[in-house]
């Protein structure tokens, strides 16, 4: 309830009563021994204080949630806390971190994906992850901007391609716009 609490106060753009409806919550999740969700509160307190622009608290909390995430064996928790410090190193400027980082929570969401055998599935779960796939994108015309000469352009285009996310073979007729 106090997590909700804290969103409706950053949807308000109340940022200092958000954080402290977040630690309160923070508190709760500690006493009652449950890391996924503390995990998730840390990733929320990591928000906050990226929002304020302290951006080594936030990578303070997300550290925390990481290794909460991994310790439980959560791979979600693990990705989405991944993609976080993704974005906050790209945000600093550490693109080549960045990138470490958002390639392992799509290593990590590809370990959940293989699992999905149906491919109405897949498809949705692609559609919960497919934030990560366009921030790794835009992160790798950023690399190529700054380092034009090594290929980042071309990972990319190759990273546009969703038929290989669904494992199916990309045919001639994929490829021509307006013909199925």
């Amino acid at each position: 309830m106090l997590d909700r609490i804290a969103t409706i106060y950053a949807n308000l753009g109340e940022k200092q009563k958000t954080l402290g409806f977040f630690n309160q919550a923070l508190q709760l999740r500690r006493a009652a021994s449950d890391p996924d969700a503390e995990a998730a509160t840390l990733n929320n307190i990591g928000l906050a204080y990226a929002n304020l622009g302290e951006k080594q608290k936030a990578l303070d909390h997300y550290r925390q949630a990481l290794q909460l995430s991994q310790t439980i064996g959560e791979r979600h928790g693990e990705a989405a806390t991944l993609y976080l410090i993704a974005r906050l190193e790209r945000d600093r400027g550490n693109l080549v971190d960045a990138r470490n980082r958002v390639e392992a929570a799509l290593a990590a969401v590809e370990s959940l994906r293989v699992d999905v055998t149906s491919q109405q599935l897949r498809a949705s779960f692609f559609a919960s992850v497919r934030k990560y796939h366009e921030f790794y994108i835009d992160l790798l015309m950023g690399l190529h901007k700054q380092r034009p000469s090594e290929g980042f352009d071309a990972v990319a285009l190759a990273r546009l391609c969703p038929f290989s996310i669904f494992d199916t073979p990309i045919s001639s007729t994929h490829l021509m716009i307006g013909y199925e």
